[in-house]
C-alpha cells in the first residue's frame, strides 16, 4: 500500500528542470489544496442560506407568468378617453413620457391583473372588473314577439338555398380554377383601372357638410345625406337634381339606404339618361330620353339625428312611415337582401330589425357597451355585422339572435364594413386607428391588416359586381384603391382640399367604375365623381 502511494505521488518531468519552474508548480498545488479544504470546512448553514434567495427569485417568476396569463383574460376599455379615465380611478398618471393609446391600454390592463392578483390590497376594484368581466361573458336572451318568430323562420328560409347555391358556385370555381392565374387577373384589372381613372365632374350638393352617398340599385340615381335636414337625389350620369328632394327629418341625416327592390320598380317618371363619349377631352354629349316607372311601395329609408326612421316613396316624393324607437340619434339604415326587413344602428348601443311591409319594430338587440355605428347584411342574408365605437364587431346570426363571433382587434371604433360580393367570407373594416382590417369570418380572425391612411378611415367598399379592388376613404383628404387579392395599394386619389365622409362605387355595367366621393370643407361641399370606360 505504501509502495503504491509513493508511485502516485511521484511526478514524471520531460525537460529541463528548472528550479523556479518547480517552485512554480508546488505553489499552484498548494493553492488547490487549500481551496479544496475551505470547501470542505464550509459550514452546512452557509450553503443552505443561498437556497431562500432562489425561491423567493423562483416565485417571482411564476408570479409574473401568472400575471401576465391574467392580463390575457382581463376585459380592459378601448375608447382612449375610458382608460385614461380608470388610471385616474386608481391614481396613476393617465399619460407617460412617450406613451401613445396602445401602450397607455397595455399599463392599465397590467394594472388590473396585479390588482385582480393581489386579491389583498384592493378587493372591491376586482370584484368590480370580475363583475364587468360576467357581465360580458353572460349569454342572454329577451323573449320575442311572434312576429319576430315568424322573421326568423322566413329568413332561414330565404337564407339556406341562397347560401347553398353559393357554396356550389365557390366550390365549382374554386376546383376549375388556378389561384395564381386569379391573381394576375385581378392585378391586370387594377392596372388597367389606375390607367383609366379620371375626374368627371364635380357638384356641388348641400349647404352644409355631406354624411353619406349612396346608388340607387342599377346606378340610376344617387342619394345624398348632409347635415341640413333634406335629401337630395341625383339623376345619373349628368348629376342633375331630381325634383326638389325629400324633406322630413328636422335635423342633421346620417344613415341612407336604398331598397333592393327599387332597381325593379314600375309610374312614368322621366328621365333624361347621358352616354359618355369613349373621348375623354369631350364632355357627355349625347342625351336620350327614357321612361323609368316607379311602383307603389319603399324605395329609400333615411335615419338622422332626431332619432326618426323615414321610410320614403319616389312615386308620390313622400314619406310612407317614420320608425321610432331609438333613443339617440341613428347613424346607419341597411336594408335586408330580400328588401323587407330594415336594420338600423344608433348610439343608444343597439341596432334594431324592422319589418318593412308591417313599419313594425321586431328586435331590439343590445350586446355592445358603446354606440352602435356601422351595419352590414351579408348577401346570404343570414348574418349582420355590427361596429360599435369600441372597436369591437359582432357578428348575429338573425335565424337564432344569437351573436356567433366578435371580431377584436381595433383599438379606436368602426366606422366601416363591407363584404366581398364574390368571396362573402371575407370582410373589411375600417377605423379610427387609421387601418383596415380584412377578416375570415370563417376563421373568426383578422388574416391581414393595412396601414392604410394617416388619419381617421371613414368609409371602405368593395367593388360590388366581382370584389376585385376595395375603396377606401380618409380625413386625410384621400381616397386609395387596393388590390382585393394582395391588399396593395394600387392608386391614390387626390383632388379633394378637406375631409372625406364618404365614397360609393356604382353597379351599372355601362360604367364599370363609378365613384362619388363627399367631403367636408370650410366654404363650400363637393361631390365628385370619378369613373373609368373599358
Amino acid at each position: 500500500m505504501n509502495d503504491q502511494n509513493n508511485s502516485r505521488e511521484t511526478r514524471i518531468t520531460y525537460g529541463s528542470i528548472d528550479p523556479n519552474v518547480v517552485a512554480a508548480l508546488k505553489s499552484t498545488e498548494t493553492t488547490h489544496a487549500a481551496k479544496k479544504t475551505s470547501f470542505n470546512k464550509t459550514p452546512h448553514s452557509q450553503v443552505e442560506s443561498n437556497v431562500p434567495e432562489r425561491v423567493e427569485a423562483h416565485r417571482k417568476i411564476l408570479e409574473s407568468y401568472e400575471m401576465e396569463k391574467v392580463a390575457r383574460s382581463v376585459l380592459a376599455p378601448t375608447l382612449d378617453n375610458d382608460v385614461k379615465t380608470r388610471l385616474r380611478e386608481f391614481g396613476e398618471p393617465i399619460c407617460l413620457f412617450g406613451e401613445g393609446p396602445f401602450e397607455r391600454r397595455e399599463r392599465l390592463r397590467f394594472l388590473l391583473a396585479k390588482r385582480a392578483f393581489r386579491l389583498d390590497t384592493t378587493p372591491e376594484i376586482v370584484r368590480m372588473e370580475h363583475a364587468k368581466v360576467e357581465t360580458h361573458q353572460k349569454l342572454f336572451f329577451s323573449e320575442g314577439g311572434p312576429h319576430l318568430l315568424e322573421a326568423r323562420k322566413w329568413i332561414a328560409r330565404y337564407s339556406l338555398p341562397r347560401s347553398v347555391k353559393r357554396l356550389r358556385r365557390d366550390r365549382k370555381e374554386y376546383d376549375a380554377s388556378d389561384p395564381l392565374a386569379v391573381e394576375a387577373e385581378v392585378a391586370e384589372y387594377n392596372n388597367e383601372l389606375c390607367k383609366k381613372l379620371h375626374v368627371s365632374l364635380s357638384q356641388a350638393c348641400a349647404e352644409r357638410p355631406v354624411c353619406r352617398g349612396q346608388f340607387s340599385p342599377g346606378s340610376a340615381f344617387f342619394g345624398t345625406a348632409s347635415w341640413c335636414p333634406t335629401i337630395r337625389l341625383w339623376q345619373i350620369p349628368g348629376c342633375e337634381e331630381f325634383r326638389s328632394g325629400l324633406e322630413g327629418h328636422t335635423e342633421r341625416v346620417h344613415g341612407l339606404g336604398w331598397s333592393p327592390f327599387f332597381k325593379s320598380t314600375a309610374s312614368c317618371e322621366t328621365q333624361k339618361l347621358k352616354t359618355i363619349s369613349e373621348d375623354r377631352n369631350q364632355n357627355l354629349v349625347s342625351e336620350d330620353t327614357h321612361p323609368i316607372d316607379f311602383s307603389e311601395g319603399v324605395h329609400l329609408a333615411s335615419g338622422g339625428a332626431d332619432t326618426k326612421i323615414i321610410l320614403w316613396s319616389l312615386k308620390s316624393m313622400k314619406s310612407l312611415s317614420i320608425l321610432e324607437g331609438h333613443d339617440d340619434r341613428v347613424n346607419h339604415v341597411e336594408f335586408h337582401p330580400s328588401g323587407r326587413f330594415l336594420a338600423s344602428s344608433s348610439h343608444d348601443e343597439t341596432w334594431r330589425l324592422w319589418d318593412v311591409e308591417r313599419s313594425q319594430e321586431l328586435l331590439v338587440q343590445e350586446g355592445h357597451s358603446t354606440g352602435v355605428y356601422s351595419l352590414k347584411f351579408h348577401p346570404d342574408g343570414s348574418l349582420i355585422l355590427s361596429g360599435d365605437l369600441g372597436g369591437i364587431i359582432r357578428g348575429w346570426d338573425l335565424r337564432t339572435g344569437r351573436s356567433v363571433f366578435p371580431l377584436l382587434g381595433h383599438i379606436k371604433q368602426v366606422l366601416g364594413i363591407s363584404i366581398n360580393p364574390w368571396r362573402p367570407n371575407q370582410v373589411a373594416t375600417c377605423s379610427d386607428d387609421n387601418t383596415i382590417r380584412i377578416w375570415d369570418i370563417r376563421k373568426q380572425r383578422c388574416v391581414d391588416m393595412i396601414l392604410a391612411h394617416d388619419k381617421l378611415i371613414s368609409h371602405v367598399v368593395y367593388e360590388p359586381c366581382h370584389g376585385r379592388f376595395l375603396l377606401s376613404t380618409s380625413f386625410d383628404c384621400t381616397l386609395k384603391i387596393w388590390n382585393a387579392t394582395e391588399y396593395t395599394c394600387s392608386r391614390i386619389l387626390l383632388g379633394h382640399e378637406a375631409r372625406i365622409t364618404g365614397a360609393d362605387i356604382s353597379d351599372s355595367t355601362v360604367l364599370n367604375v363609378f365613384l362619388l366621393i363627399n367631403n367636408i370643407s370650410s366654404f363650400f361641399r363637393w361631390c365628385v365623381y370619378w369613373f373609368g370606360i373599358f
